[in-house]
């Protein structure tokens, strides 16, 4: 057999099994001044909060009429501070159906994105980041954080242990 033709069909198969998987779920901070922007990218299999009908999908119906849970659950979930340990005023929060990755069919879709901006009284310097909560319920969570001014990434090797990322000042 054609060695490339294995290699493809390795690739597809691998491909085809992660397209729809749990590995989805990332969650990005970005650190702007005095602002923390979090998007989070949820697969709706383990958001249960937003699939009422538990079907494996949320309908755009049932993300707008969960809204305010799935906010709720991103405010108790996302423990993100600065150094004085506040957890910062939210200015921005919103629930939309994710279409860059989702498959939207017959108005479902598998993926919803959280959007949330902390504000904070000064220059966040140090962000203490507890996200066990969260990664307890979504599994194989990537988070990586965003250091605006410099443009440094972050990536939490373990998103379920407490940690301090000290941002260059």
């Amino acid at each position: 057999m054609n060695m490339k033709y294995v290699l493809a069909l390795v690739f597809l198969s691998a491909t085809q099994a992660s397209a729809h998987g749990v590995a989805d779920n990332h969650l990005q901070i970005m650190v702007v001044d005095n602002r923390i922007k979090m998007n989070i990218v949820v697969d709706m299999r383990v958001l249960a909060i937003a699939d009422a009908d538990t079907d494996g999908y949320a309908s755009l119906d049932e993300l707008a009429a969960r809204s305010h849970e799935i906010k709720e659950w991103v405010s108790q979930s996302f423990n993100v501070s600065d150094s004085s340990g506040e957890p910062g005023s939210i200015v921005f929060a919103d629930v939309t159906s994710d279409l860059n990755i989702a498959s939207a069919k017959d108005g479902k879709v598998d993926h919803a994105r959280i959007l949330q901006t902390l504000a904070f009284p000064g220059p966040v310097t140090d962000l203490k980041v507890d996200l066990e909560q969260v990664a307890r319920l979504v599994p194989e969570l990537r988070v990586t954080i965003i250091d605006a001014a410099t443009g440094l990434r972050y990536k939490l090797r373990d998103p379920r242990t407490a940690q301090t990322i000290t941002l260059p000042t």
